[in-house]
């Protein structure tokens, strides 16, 4: 299921840079809707794991499109406030949907679940036909290659430290939360819950994410890296704490876990509603579907990849080893967001720029940060050599 996002997705975001934004949304939700009507008829395993590669491989277009389309058609102060409702409204969906989706089971048959589903998608199109026009960038001689084009991003990355710390921290956050993820049930039950109890513990991680999202705008606009680093660094704790709690065989009453899981599905949501504001902010709009598709890629490849390595530790040595690790490098993470905060507010405008001339490196940072850096400018003590590390 991950694998087209990997391998379809950084092409397809080169794609969607110069296309209609609408137009790929549209198809890319019609798509989606006749791939899984399809579903139906699908009389063998392998049949249907291929439609289910070309349904995400579909999606694969749609998702950068869609970050695409939220920083053309939302004000640069808006972004946070943007990202925010956008989250929100996708962590409701993770907990209504499978709700749905069971209730459906029970009445009707799968296939007629697929329809269903089919019918959402439809409905998706036709609402999206609804968007403002947004044009992509021209198709002409001027594109360089598909490759080249993503080697644009990486060149731009490198020169854009915000952008190059908010997908860094990003994946290494997908890498953290998916050591562990898999292995929430069976921790769970090592803690001596029943399966309701698991479900009630869902459900307050998933309404701490629809509330961490939407109080979480303001903050990603303002001081996004200060909001990742606090937020990280209490979640971090929190897991860090679980993995304790079953090594030791503590007995942790029911309201404790599901404040626990509160807090966590909180603390993610206020973690990722900056980095994305983050993203958006610091990229072009002509590229910005192609840095979309790349983290995309990297964030999926920590799903594809990391819950392997958890299992192999809570294998060796236990299920709370899985937790505590994963802990630690959401705390290390948390540290780097700190420590690029600090840039940020000492003028992290200045930061890996290479001078002269001063103008120019006000130009290269977002709108809330120019003055502070014509402030740093104008200073006596200001006397640029080279490369600067704040």
């Amino acid at each position: 299921m991950g694998l087209p996002y990997v391998v379809v997705g950084p092409l397809a975001g080169v794609l969607v840079d110069r296309a209609p934004l609408r137009s790929v949304m549209v198809a890319a939700n019609f798509g989606k809707a006749a791939v899984t009507a399809s579903f139906v008829l699908a009389g063998r395993w392998e049949i249907l794991l291929l439609l289910v590669f070309l349904r995400n491989s579909i999606d694969a277009f749609y998702a950068p499109a869609k970050q695409a389309a939220l920083k053309a058609l939302a004000a640069q102060e808006d972004l946070g406030g943007a990202n925010a409702l956008s989250l929100a409204v996708n962590q409701m969906s993770k907990i209504a949907g499978p709700a749905v989706g069971g209730v459906l089971l029970a009445t009707m048959a799968a296939s007629g679940v697929f329809l269903f589903n089919a019918c959402v998608a439809t409905l998706a199109g036709l609402l999206t036909l609804r968007l403002v026009h947004l044009p992509g960038a021209p198709m002409d001689a001027a594109h360089p290659g598909l490759f080249a084009s993503l080697g644009e991003v990486r060149r731009m990355v490198v020169e854009r430290p915000r952008l190059a710390a908010a997908l860094g921290l990003m994946a290494a956050g997908f890498w953290a939360m998916f050591l562990y993820d898999s292995l929430i049930a069976p921790l769970v039950a090592g803690l001596g819950f029943n399966e309701t109890e698991l479900g009630l513990i869902l459900a307050a991680v998933g309404a701490g994410g629809v509330l961490g999202a939407l109080g979480s705008g303001r903050g990603a606009a303002r001081r996004p890296f200060a909001v990742v680093a606090g937020a990280g660094a209490l979640g971090a704790l929190l897991i860090i704490g679980l993995g304790f709690a079953e090594r030791l065989g503590l007995v942790l009453p029911l309201a404790g876990i599901l404040t626990g899981g509160f807090v966590i599905g909180l603390v993610s949501a206020a973690i990722l509603v900056p980095l994305r504001t983050v993203m958006q902010a610091e990229t072009p709009p002509d590229r910005m579907a192609r840095v979309a598709s790349v983290s995309e890629a990297a964030n999926t490849m920590a799903l594809l990849a990391a819950p392997f390595a958890g299992a192999a530790l809570a294998d060796a040595l236990g299920l709370g080893a899985a937790f505590i690790a994963g802990g630690a490098l959401a705390l290390v993470n948390a540290l780097f967001a700190f420590r690029r905060a600090r840039r940020d507010a000492r003028g992290g405008c200045l930061n890996h720029f290479r001078l002269p001339p001063p103008a120019a490196l006000c130009r290269q940072v977002s709108i809330a940060g120019r003055e502070k850096c014509r402030t740093a400018i104008r200073r006596p003590w200001f006397r640029p050599r080279g490369s600067l590390i704040i």
